[in-house]
């Protein structure tokens, strides 16, 4: 599960806007 949140995190900073 840790692997899928860093990856979603990941994902985020390349697409969402923090």
């Amino acid at each position: 599960y840790f692997i899928f949140l860093i990856y979603s995190n990941f994902i985020c900073i390349n697409f969402c806007n923090y």
